[in-house]
């Protein structure tokens, strides 16, 4: 139907009468300028009515960005380990983490929680991240004087935020045992951890290899609170 009212407007337009004075002139190209916009118009209904849903362009990304400081930081901190993304499905960053050595990156108000979390402990390595929950926020990872590998994490401030240990995965409770085994059956563990959130609360994550692809389940009691699946990438950073 569209088509066709194209046709008879362009039609329409190729008879118009010629007018030789200069009012009736204006009015003829007024008409022009009117009917050439309501082709314009209809041609706009025929491309939408007649598209296919494939043939839409696709989205132009918002463009995502990273936490500037910590990829600055990627570049000039010492003994750079690695940088680590966490993400929601949709894309949108959920955690960013920095591993490395410098410890003049860190405040020293969370360096100075050590020995308060962790009394006589070695320190192993420091990370810088950004969390959508806490905002900036930096870790500690340490040896225990008893050999335990564990780490606790604070705001610029000093306040805890949690702490967190490597565990043995037998000693993972039973309802966390039964709903791993549930979510993935036949997964290798391994590792396990138990972190504790200043206000108590307490999680236990899970790390599986299950058919070649490697998973990390969250825990909270036995409910699942999250499932993300480990995919190895690579970052290149401009030199500031």
């Amino acid at each position: 139907m569209f088509r066709a009212s194209v046709g008879v407007f362009a039609l329409t337009l190729g008879s118009l009468p010629a007018c030789d004075s200069g009012a009736s002139s204006t009015a003829a190209d007024a008409k022009v300028v009117e009917r050439d916009r309501e082709i314009a118009a209809l041609k706009q209904q025929v491309a939408t009515l007649s598209a296919k849903p494939g043939d839409a362009p696709p989205a132009t990304p918002t463009g995502p960005s990273l936490d500037a400081d910590i990829v600055r930081a990627a570049s000039t901190a010492e003994g750079v380990q690695k940088l680590k993304l966490e993400c929601e499905a949709d894309g949108s960053l959920r955690e960013l983490s920095l591993y490395h050595n410098d410890k003049s990156a860190l405040p020293e108000p969370v360096l100075a929680l050590r020995e308060q979390q962790y009394p006589g402990s070695q320190i192993r390595a420091y990370e810088t991240e950004y969390e959508r929950e806490h905002g900036r926020l930096f870790e500690v990872e340490v040896t225990t004087k008893d050999g335990q590998e564990c780490e606790y994490s604070a705001k610029p401030d000093g306040t805890l935020v949690y702490s967190e240990c490597h565990i043995d995965p037998k000693t993972l409770p039973e309802a966390v045992r039964a709903a791993v085994t549930a979510k993935l059956p036949g997964a290798e563990i391994l590792e396990a951890e138990k972190k504790t959130y200043a206000d108590g609360r307490t999680v236990h994550s899970v790390e599986l290899r299950a058919a070649g692809k490697v998973h990390e389940l969250y825990y909270e009691g036995d409910k699942l609170i999250r499932h993300e699946l480990v995919i190895p990438a690579q970052l290149e950073v401009t030199v500031p």
